[in-house]
Order: C-alpha cells, then sequence, then structure tokens
C-alpha cells in the first residue's frame, strides 16, 4: 500500500500538488524567470543572477506557501531572501519583483 502511494506521488509533477491558485502564482513567478534566463527559476536583476527553491507542497491547512531565493556567486551560491504566497495566490513578498 505505501509502495502504491509513493510512485503516485513520484508521478506528480511537484507544481500539481499546489492549490490551483498557488499553482497560478507560481507560473507567473516561472513566466517571468523564463523570459529572463530560459530557465524556469532563475532570472536576472541588475546584472546579478539568482534562482529560488520551489515550495514544499501544501497541507490542507497552509493558509501560505514559502521558499528561499540565492544570488549565484561565480560556481557557488548566497542566500539572498524569501519570498511568500498566501492561499489565495497573492504573491505577498518577493524581492525584485514589483507588485
Amino acid at each position: 500500500m505505501i509502495e502504491r502511494l509513493i510512485d503516485k506521488l513520484n508521478k506528480l509533477d511537484e507544481r500539481t500538488r499546489y492549490s490551483p491558485m498557488v499553482k497560478r502564482a507560481l507560473d507567473k513567478i516561472e513566466e517571468i524567470c523564463i523570459k529572463s534566463t530560459g530557465k524556469k527559476n532563475e532570472w536576472v536583476h541588475e546584472g546579478r543572477k539568482f534562482f529560488l527553491e520551489w515550495p514544499e507542497f501544501e497541507s490542507e491547512d497552509v493558509s501560505f506557501v514559502t521558499g528561499k531565493i540565492y544570488e549565484k556567486v561565480g560556481v557557488s551560491s548566497r542566500f539572498m531572501g524569501s519570498y511568500k504566497i498566501d492561499k489565495n495566490g497573492n504573491i505577498v513578498k518577493f524581492p525584485f519583483f514589483k507588485r
């Protein structure tokens, strides 16, 4: 039984686990990143390269999702902050993006 559940979860694209409203916000972020760099989770701002980690998929009682943002520095990266999306898909906090 557990193996079947794990198999089903592994087949899911991570973004399919989000509510439709949160997924819409993540799709918008992805769209901006693709326009900037061609990659789903990277963008350039003022000549500096940044990337984000997609948030963990949400549980039923979550009122928002959060994720981390990093700057690429040579071959390593540096933590730069975080972002927050509420359960209605509003991007509540996201450095660099205009509201």
